[in-house]
């Protein structure tokens, strides 16, 4: 229940590091690009996938697109812009190359899914806190010599001016921030829109396509603070959204950054039944959003 500042508890994350992970869900796509696309034999691919699995797992505080093989299962091919960015990726005539950037962007695997699909390499950039991530997704994709497209590690919350990441800046079309934004509090949510913002190549409003940050992350019918634990971030609190507090977030985006954006979202009921603490809570659910600027 909500205390009367709205603030919950949640579970800590994991007391220590498993040391041997399975794989969980539906991994059929994701068997098919390490197939077809990394090459690996049809009778190496699980153990192969445990091996990074595993090796992922050993890194910081294990994340539950890890631990619970998530990332793996693309759930992002489900959210509704997905064949439309593909489209934008993969269009010829286009007065300037499509760009996407995808935010925590966790091995890479959505790059390459859409690289699989047909999207030049050279459109495809991404960025995560943890370079061994990145690494891990040259190692599991089998990629190193032949992935094309752009990774760096780096710090959202670092001044542009002193971070790796400012080699995005005024380069995108598109941003992905999938599973990213609910990892933060409100005012660091802020903080981190503003730089996705700086990354976006300048506005023009009779540019062909709209310039877009979308993606899928937890949400509640009961917006609010929750509190989080885990053994790297110590106690840590967080701002869970319902379509309401998302789209004030953005107007408030807006009004920070002279731009404007409209939004669009869903909510729908969570994919991962049994998940404790916040993510479990009877009142969570999953947002779909897009929010698009219009100036």
């Amino acid at each position: 229940m909500a205390s009367k500042n709205n603030v919950l508890s949640a579970e800590p994350t994991m007391a220590t590091p498993q040391k041997k992970l399975a794989i969980l869900g539906d991994i059929s796509l994701a068997r098919k690009l390490l197939e077809e696309y990394s090459g690996i034999p049809p009778t190496q691919v699980d153990s192969h996938v445990l091996t990074i699995l595993n090796k992922a797992s050993q890194h910081h505080d294990p994340y539950p697109c890890i631990t619970r093989s998530r990332f793996l299962h693309f759930e992002g091919t489900q959210h509704p812009l997905f064949d439309v960015i593909l489209s934008r990726l993969t269009a010829s005539g286009t007065s300037s190359g499509q760009t996407l950037l995808d935010i925590g962007c966790c091995l890479g695997q959505d790059s390459r899914l859409y690289a699989f699909r047909g999207a030049p390499h050279r459109s495809l950039y991404g960025s995560d806190l943890h370079p061994e991530f990145l690494e891990l997704g040259y190692e599991l994709f089998n990629d190193k010599d032949k992935f094309d497209g752009h990774f760096v590690a780096g710090d959202i919350f670092s001044p542009s001016g002193t971070s790796a990441l400012d080699v995005f800046e005024g380069k995108m079309d598109m941003i992905s921030a999938t599973a990213f934004l609910h990892l933060f509090s409100r005012e660091d949510q802020l903080k981190a829109c503003k730089r996705m913002i700086q990354f976006l190549k300048p506005f023009n409003v009779q540019d062909e396509f709209r310039q877009v940050i979308f993606g899928r992350q937890t949400a509640s019918i009961n917006p609010g603070v929750r509190v989080r634990e885990s053994f790297e971030w110590g106690r840590k609190e967080l701002f869970i959204h319902d379509l309401e507090t998302f789209e004030k977030l953005w107007m408030d985006v807006g009004l920070m950054t002279g731009t404007k954006w409209e939004f669009k979202g869903q909510l729908k009921t969570l994919p991962w039944p049994g998940v404790k603490g916040v993510e479990g809570a009877q009142s969570a659910r999953l947002m779909e959003f897009e929010v698009w600027r219009i100036a």
